[in-house]
């Protein structure tokens, strides 16, 4: 996301009045990661992804046969606010 879409994002919320919290990649991924210190935290929440939701196809087409760090970094992301707020 560009810098000018993250702004629009966080006035909408701001003018909508709803709240919300900018959490650092650091913080989600040492509690969500945690134990798997592989060195490489793209590895760590696909690896994270698979043992959760081991039926979950994580590549991000049909024909793909490498999975997306991306998804499975949204995932991870998903995790952590709904343990923070639950």
């Amino acid at each position: 996301m560009t810098g000018f879409g993250y702004g629009i994002i966080q006035g909408l919320l701001g003018a909508l009045k709803l709240s919300y919290e900018i959490v650092s990649p650091n913080d989600w991924q040492k509690e969500i990661l945690k134990g798997l210190n592989t060195g490489d935290t793209k590895k760590d929440s696909i690896m994270f992804c698979k043992r959760k939701w081991p039926n979950e196809d994580w590549t991000p087409t049909e024909r793909s046969t490498k999975d997306h760090d991306g998804l499975c970094d949204a995932a991870c992301m998903s995790v952590y606010c709904y343990r923070l707020n639950r």
